[in-house]
């Protein structure tokens, strides 16, 4: 348990150094990529270590390691993707447009890519990987552990905290956005003395609106969306799009 433990937290670290300069290569800027605040993606450490384990037993055989390596990656970034859209009713990644995708979740394409990943992991990296671990006390890599489990529990506390923070404010949007819209059904069908009145209440709803809006979109909340351009919501799908664009428009004009 304890050198899979390790394995976890080294190469969610090295899954952040990835997902930073594929962000990097693509942005021209740093982006803390990922799903938690600290520098470490778990979905990366929990695929070397379920590649480790169900995998490195075959590394002589590099072909089945390749297939395997495959399949296991893309049902890990399927149950992952899945899990995160019920949880939180967003999609953190869509490769809807990519050609031979399932739901959007996984694609022929990165799956190729992760499965040459492992390949290079198990050939090349992972023995370095090894070494590390050995060459560790190991008291003080029982301490690393803990205060890096520690870490990434707390972090996900407060990323959890921070989305649905996001969903409550889309929520309260999207509540105001369907008043107006009652209210301009009413008046586009009633032209009567009290058209003034129910006149007044819709732009007293869009004031509220443009309020809820101008709220200052928190730090973390930044991150989160600025870390996945591509995200959407499944359940505030416009509202998502309008704060989506006021974030990525402020940090253009940041970037000035």
């Amino acid at each position: 348990m304890y050198t899979y433990l390790f394995y976890f937290l080294i190469y969610s670290f090295l899954g952040w150094l990835l997902e930073v300069c594929y962000a990097a290569l693509n942005t021209k800027q740093f982006i803390n990529r990922g799903f938690l605040n600290g520098p470490y993606c778990p979905i990366y450490g929990v695929g070397v270590m379920t590649i480790m384990y169900f995998v490195y037993p075959f590394k002589k055989n590099l072909i089945f390691l390749f297939i395997l390596s495959i399949v296991l990656t893309s049902l890990i970034e399927l149950i992952t993707g899945f899990i995160l859209e019920k949880a939180f009713h967003y999609r953190w990644w869509d490769y809807s447009n990519v050609p031979f995708n399932l739901g959007g979740y996984i694609c022929l394409k990165f799956s190729i890519i992760w499965g040459l990943a492992c390949v290079f992991v198990t050939e090349i990296i992972h023995p370095v990987v090894n070494d590390i671990i050995n060459w560790t006390p190991r008291t003080i890599g029982e301490i690393v552990i803990t205060i890096f489990l520690i870490l990434i529990t707390v972090d996900f506390i407060v990323t959890v905290k921070t989305v649905l923070k996001l969903n409550a404010r889309m929520k309260r949007l999207q509540l105001i956005a369907d008043d107006i819209h009652k209210f301009s059904d009413k008046i586009g069908s009633k032209v009567t003395t009290d058209f003034l009145t129910i006149h007044d209440k819709a732009e007293k709803l869009k004031e509220v609106r443009e309020k809820i809006f101008s709220e200052r979109i928190s730090w973390l909340e930044r991150r989160i969306i600025t870390s996945f351009p591509d995200m959407k919501s499944t359940r505030y799908s416009n509202i998502f799009k309008d704060i989506r664009n006021r974030v990525f428009d402020r940090n253009k004009k940041n970037n000035l």
